[in-house]
């Protein structure tokens, strides 16, 4: 089985027998950083300044083209952007030291399950 970082990023997150004692994958970019940024991204949006909200979201949207390319499954399919940035904020509150990659990887797993 061919294991590219798709794949073990998967398998870390959504639930592989070992758990996450192993490190995330290397990635680039708003998913490197923790969920504490995210949040805090947030708290501009509502201030008057979502750039850095657009950003994270930009990401988002690249991270799970990548993955519907990769597993053919249509992710956002039936999602509104407001909508996945609203889980993501509920996500990244709750967990602020997680990365924002980890909480991306969560919300492709709710959104497959549904």
């Amino acid at each position: 089985m061919k294991l590219n970082t798709l794949n073990l990023a998967a398998f870390l997150a959504l639930g592989s027998v070992a758990g996450n004692i192993y490190a995330e994958p290397m990635v680039y970019g708003h998913g490197s950083k923790k969920c504490g940024s995210f949040v805090a991204a947030i708290e501009e949006k509502r201030a008057g300044n979502g750039e850095h909200v657009y950003q994270f979201m930009v990401w988002t949207s690249g991270y799970a083209s990548a993955w519907s390319a990769e597993y053919k499954f249509d992710y956002f399919k039936n999602a509104d952007t407001k909508s996945l940035e609203i889980w993501l904020d509920n996500y990244c509150q709750k967990n602020p030291l997680d990365t924002y990659l980890m909480a991306t990887i969560k919300l492709l797993g709710e959104l497959r399950d549904r």
